[in-house]
This record gives structure tokens, C-alpha cells and sequence, in this order.
């Protein structure tokens, strides 16, 4: 399952497979909210520990190329 996240002060949005993630995600099936688009606002939610940003950053596969 991929994501794209632009993760605070980072200016830039990336793409993230969480696939190996999904069964250990704490909100269980709320993950899936996003599949496939941005998960942005849901990512920077109140509902997210400050570790949430660098155990996302385990997944990342790439940025987003706006063209």
C-alpha cells in the first residue's frame, strides 16, 4: 500500500510503501483512509506520536516530481 506524505518542514511530498506496516499500524484500518493519494492531513494529525515521522521515513521509495 503506498502513501504520499509531505512530512512537516520538509517542503517536499514523498511516496512511502507501508505494505510491510499495515497489520503493525496502531489505528488499525484507518491506514487505509488515503491508499494511493495523499495522506498529508491525516499523517499530521493530532492523533500521531512525534516517532510517527521517523518510523514513516523507513518507507519511503521516492518524491513526488510535480511536472
Amino acid at each position: 500500500m503506498w502513501l504520499i506524505v509531505q512530512p512537516k518542514g520538509s517542503g517536499k511530498r514523498k511516496v512511502y510503501n507501508v505494505s510491510d506496516y499495515v497489520d503493525e499500524h496502531p489505528g488499525e484500518d484507518s491506514i487505509f483512509n488515503n491508499a494511493g493519494g495523499d495522506a498529508t492531513e491525516g499523517f499530521l494529525g493530532p492523533q500521531h506520536p512525534d516517532n510517527a515521522a521517523i518510523i514513516l521515513e523507513e518507507y519511503c521509495i521516492g518524491e513526488v516530481v510535480e511536472e
